[in-house]
């Protein structure tokens, strides 16, 4: 399940940060070398792992804000977690839709297994999730296509699979100096992974010879299914698939961009319920029926029978759907498709429907 919270690194709009008294916020950096350059202002969000805190940039003339990632670590598995984590988001500080990372500080404690680790980031607003809640101002379908997709894009040529998206995960950045009101950004990168053996080959696209493979992916023979926020987890992924692809974040897109232009998630999935019985009971039914499939198809039972789904149409609630425009149905029909060779890559998608710059 995923690390942090959907608010890990959200800052309300409309607030303004006051420092408070608290030991442990006045304690967050002490002797470190970053303690100098950041100054703890109060407590965002917490989750199993650790806690978000709201800092102000002291030597910043503007008052920046700035999200600090505090993570305690009792193992060298979990420390290992960490920097997979900081080498990504070193990775990805050329890309503006995906967070960004200021700096990172690892530090050992006396025993040298223990550590302290602080991550930088940049603070926004909100998830894109509250923005639709809040009634969906100032971001579109086609807005939240052009951004995400690029985003994808550019993660997936370096061989790392999100793992995650889903729209709490989907942060917002006000940019009211151009057309487009708001910034969308893809944070937590908690479950990422770089797997490159499992990376669809895309026609006329080479992967970038100079990203260089961080060990313990490059060694990973098998994957976890325990992934993805549940509303937004691809079929494979509750088959309990271990040796999916990229395409698991083509789903998840799918059922983000769903959520922004219909304001809500096209699968019913509130309950915790076995992954098998969610998939025959919450998604396998919107594909196999009169309106989808004529002729009715095998429920497949694990994720290398989904394989056989590949003719299989659309999902039924993207048939004669008066909230959705043309495209965007056309988009979302090669986007959640069962089979994961069927949906679309982001680099097709990418050449297929988005305008150049």
């Amino acid at each position: 399940m995923p690390k942090w919270t959907k608010r890990s690194i959200a800052l309300e709009n409309g607030y303004e940060p006051q420092p408070i008294a608290d030991a442990d916020v006045q304690n967050l950096m002490a002797q470190t070398p970053i303690a100098e350059h950041f100054k703890p202002m109060r407590l965002l969000g917490q989750g199993a792992y650790g806690k978000v805190y709201l800092a102000l940039c002291s030597q910043s003339p503007n008052e920046q804000y700035v999200a600090i990632k505090k993570i305690k670590t009792e193992n060298a598995l979990d420390l290992q977690d960490v920097q997979r984590e900081i080498w990504y988001l070193q990775q990805v500080r050329n890309q503006p839709h995906l967070c960004q990372m200021h700096s990172a500080y690892i530090k050992h404690r006396s025993d040298g297994v223990k550590a302290i680790s602080y991550i930088v980031m940049e603070v926004y607003s909100g998830s894109l999730r509250d923005l639709i809640e809040k009634g969906n101002t100032g971001i579109s379908f086609e807005s939240t296509l052009q951004q995400l997709t690029t985003a994808l894009d550019y993660l997936h040529q370096l061989q790392i699979v999100h793992r995650d998206l889903s729209a709490g995960n989907i942060f917002v950045k006000r940019d009211d100096s151009k057309a487009q009101r708001h910034s969308l950004v893809i944070g937590d990168f908690g479950l990422a992974r770089q797997f490159p053996d499992r990376r669809p080959v895309v026609s006329g696209r080479k992967p970038k010879s100079e990203t260089k493979l961080l060990a313990v992916d490059s060694m990973c023979k098998t994957l976890t299914s325990r992934v993805t926020t549940r509303e937004y987890r691809a079929p494979e992924i509750f088959l309990e698939s271990t040796s999916y692809t990229a395409s698991i974040d083509m789903w998840s897109l799918g059922v983000v961009l769903y959520f922004v232009a219909t304001g809500k998630e096209p699968f019913d999935i509130k309950r915790n319920r076995p992954s098998s019985t969610i998939f025959a009971e919450k998604i396998w039914p919107h594909y196999n029926n009169p309106l989808s499939n004529p002729e009715s198809a095998k429920q497949p039972k694990n994720a290398g029978q989904l394989a056989a789904s590949v003719s299989l149409g659309p999902p039924d609630f993207l048939l004669d759907n008066d909230h959705l425009a043309p495209l965007e149905v056309l988009i979302l029909s090669q986007l959640l498709r069962l089979a994961p060779s069927a949906r679309l890559t982001a680099a097709q998608l990418s050449a297929q429907y988005l305008k150049a710059n």
